[in-house]
């Protein structure tokens, strides 16, 4: 019998090509998805490329139309800082004392009316701006120290400056009145909410936290020590028109009477000074010769409602408790920008739909509010009781992931604790006052 066998060496190489045909087949699969994955990734980059650019191009849309929205006050806003700037300048050639009244209804600019005054020309004569609001000095000097820090200041240079700028009103003239012989280094102040400058009485009396240690009203301690500078002094009042003077405030009328007593003492102001039914919002009666007229300091245009310039007049009837009337100024309005409500939670959801872009939301609440205590937007200390207790907090949750456990970063102040506080579950968070160790 005859057999026939295949030789085993051309079987081996047969096996060992087929599987190297096979690896190379898996390999060149492999391939073929990443170069499929790799063009679905670059696809995906596209897109997403396309999305991100599409957002940059609606936030930059919406900036240039806020910009375009703030220029509607940009003539009335110009001419009073104008008028500012022209005042200053006088008072400084003619070596004269002027007290610049500056009116305007809440959100006209007055602020930053004031803050241009603080930081233009008469900086290197001496400037602060002071106001006895201490969240909105913690705000303002936080702002421009980050502002000087960017532009290439050291932290430590930003914060003295801007200290020295921006100022608590009642200490500056608490540590003036204490001696009598210090000359301040401003030639010019500006005094934020100078209608609420105390009478005598407030300023004596003081706080419940703090005596008093003047022994005058505020705009005669002002004008006093002011008063001692040796040739020109400037101080500009803010004057907010429309709001209510609560008891201890001297309102405009004190700081005309203090300036009639004093003949070293001069004053311009836009015209409605004199024209006001409530004697204590007025400067003076009649035409005063110590009195300059300038229409171009009163502002009349309002920053915070550039869409419709009714939104205070709705406002003052709403407060008066005038419901037809300020139905009939919400009527008339072309685009009426207000959403009025009593259910925090519909506020909320509202507030967000608000903040589109680069638009930012908060709430503001009154002290007063006290059935808000449970929706953690009441006052849990007067505010007359903490003046200037204001602190910046970084708060964490241990229990949480590395990445995200701050739950809360930011300024808090006692006096209002609704305008930012820590949303959590469990857990609230309030600043009491500061004190000093």
């Amino acid at each position: 019998m005859t057999t026939a066998a295949q030789p085993l060496t051309p079987l081996i190489r047969i096996h060992a090509g087929t599987r190297a045909a096979e690896q190379d087949i898996r390999i060149a699969e492999a391939e073929t998805r990443r170069a499929e994955n790799e063009i679905a990734l670059k696809v995906q980059e596209a897109y997403l490329g396309t999305l991100l650019l599409e957002k940059r191009i609606a936030a930059a849309r919406q900036k240039v139309e806020a910009a375009e929205a703030a220029r509607a006050d940009a003539a009335n806003l110009t001419r009073t800082r104008a008028a500012v700037a022209d005042a200053i300048a006088r008072a400084r050639a003619e070596g004269r004392r002027e007290v610049i009244v500056v009116t305007g209804i809440p959100g006209a600019g007055k602020t930053l009316c004031g803050l241009n005054a603080v930081f233009g020309a008469a900086k290197r004569d001496g400037a602060a701006f002071l106001s006895g609001n201490a969240p909105l000095i913690a705000v303002l000097r936080e702002a421009l120290a980050r502002d000087a820090v960017s532009r290439g200041a050291t932290k430590p240079q930003a914060e003295r400056e801007v200290k020295a700028a921006i100022q608590n009103v009642h200490r500056f003239l608490e540590d003036h009145a204490l001696d009598p012989a210090r000359v301040p280094p401003e030639r010019l102040i500006v005094f934020d909410e100078a209608q609420r400058a105390w009478d005598e009485r407030k300023a004596r009396q003081g706080t419940q936290n703090r005596p008093g240690r003047l022994t005058m009203s505020e705009p005669a301690q002002t004008l006093e020590i002011m008063g001692r500078h040796d040739g020109w002094a400037v101080v500009v009042a803010l004057i907010g028109g429309g709001q209510e003077i609560n008891t201890g405030e001297a309102g405009i009328a004190e700081w005309g009477r203090v300036i009639a007593a004093d003949p070293r003492w001069g004053a311009a102001a836009g015209p409605g000074v004199l024209d006001a039914a409530d004697p204590l919002r007025r400067l003076a009666q009649g035409r005063p010769p110590w009195l300059r007229l300038d229409p171009a300091l009163d502002l009349t245009v309002p920053l915070r409602a550039v869409r419709d310039a009714s939104v205070a007049e709705w406002v003052e009837a709403v407060l008066a408790g005038d419901a037809p009337r300020a139905a009939a100024i919400a009527a008339a309005a072309a685009e009426f920008p207000v959403f009025l409500t009593r259910d925090l939670d519909a506020m909320r959801a509202a507030l967000r739909g608000f903040a589109r872009g680069l638009r930012r939301a908060g709430i503001v609440r009154s002290s007063g509010a006290k059935r808000l205590r449970g929706e953690g937007l009441a006052a849990e200390v007067a505010p007359d009781e903490v003046p200037d207790a204001a602190a910046w907090l970084e708060i964490g949750d241990s229990r949480r992931p590395p990445e995200r456990q701050v739950v809360f970063r930011g300024w808090m102040f006692a006096n209002a604790p609704g305008v930012n506080m820590l949303e959590h579950p469990v857990y609230d968070v309030r600043v009491l006052e500061c004190l000093d160790r």
